[in-house]
């Protein structure tokens, strides 16, 4: 018994000495003004000072969902179509968006 204990105390004590950054990968579609926070945030050191390693994925949007629900990316940074897998029932969550207002816009010819 005083054995278990022990080695319970002891992993509880050591459980955060050896605490390194906490790596995530984050997909992204392309290199577009919507996703250029991240590369500023990444430059800046904001990450770092979160402790976090962060790894940037240039993904094909066809496959980034894929990617997401198998593990092979943490986070994909386009939030179409990752709402409209989830109403399609896609195990996935819409953790944050960055981005205030819809990045798109109509442009013509003064005719």
């Amino acid at each position: 018994m005083k054995k278990s204990l022990l080695a319970l105390l002891v992993i509880f004590v050591f459980h955060g000495s050896g605490h390194s950054a906490d790596k995530v990968r984050i997909g992204f579609a392309d290199l577009a003004a919507p996703f250029v926070p991240l590369a500023i945030a990444d430059k800046k050191g904001f990450f770092q000072e979160e402790e976090i390693q962060a790894e940037f994925i240039r993904i094909n949007p066809a496959i980034a969902l894929q990617a997401l629900v198998s593990d092979e990316i943490d986070y994909y940074t386009v939030l179409g179509p990752g709402v409209a897998a989830a109403i399609r029932g896609v195990p996935v969550k819409l953790v944050a968006a960055y981005v205030p207002i819809s990045p798109t816009a109509l442009i013509s010819r003064p005719e």
